[in-house]
């Protein structure tokens, strides 16, 4: 038998562990709140919303949609937004000046600044379904989570299904029957060159 051996208190282990109970790891559908949901722009110029996504479990999961270029042209996460909306049963969202605290990813800290917060997405339940991808940076394979629906956390009505006033959502199980973990392909597209910007008149909105 192998003899027990000491143990030393490392605190940086010790935090992490924090963190790997804490965060969506795993592809599925969730439901919760988004603890952020804050302007951003890229370097690029394109703009949009960095959102911090709370699940019922505690667990946390942070991911950026951006909805315009930079030179204004909508973008796919525009789409992705407009689904949110939808499925919150939201018409219109507007930027609030305020502080709040900012996850810095150069120093993993909490940081006070001055931002601009779309509140009226903050503390109000969501569906969102999140797919592990598997990717190369730098000959290095690393692992991140990617939103790619948004579901109603009530009814489980996807965006279309809000819209469409759908009694026995569907889309969503069939979603989830197929869904797999993304490997890394050097054929893959972007999803923003596939999909194309959906407008919906305000008079035919169920809410």
């Amino acid at each position: 038998m192998k003899q027990a051996k000491k143990y030393s208190l490392v605190a940086a282990e010790a935090r992490e562990s924090d963190d790997q109970f804490s965060k969506i790891t795993e592809t599925g559908a969730y439901t919760g709140t988004f603890a952020q949901a804050m302007h951003i722009e890229a370097k690029t110029g394109a703009s949009g919303i960095e959102f911090n996504f709370i699940d019922d479990a505690g667990a946390s999961c942070r991911f950026s949609l951006y909805t315009e270029s930079s030179d204004g042209t909508k973008i796919f996460g525009h789409n992705m937004l407009m689904a949110v909306m939808a499925c919150m049963k939201i018409r219109e969202i507007s930027p609030v000046n305020m502080m709040h605290d900012i996850y810095n990813y150069d120093t993993k800290t909490q940081v006070k600044q001055n931002v601009e917060m779309y509140q009226q997405l903050i503390g109000i339940p969501i569906g969102v379904v999140f797919q592990s991808e598997n990717y190369i940076m730098n000959g290095e394979q690393k692992t991140r989570m990617n939103a790619i629906r948004f579901f109603n956390a009530k009814t489980r009505q996807t965006a279309s299904e809000v819209l469409d006033s759908v009694e026995t959502p569907k889309k969503l199980d069939l979603l989830l029957s197929g869904l797999k973990d993304k490997k890394p392909s050097l054929n893959n597209l972007s999803v923003s060159n596939k999909m194309q910007i959906i407008e919906v008149a305000d008079e035919d909105l169920p809410f």
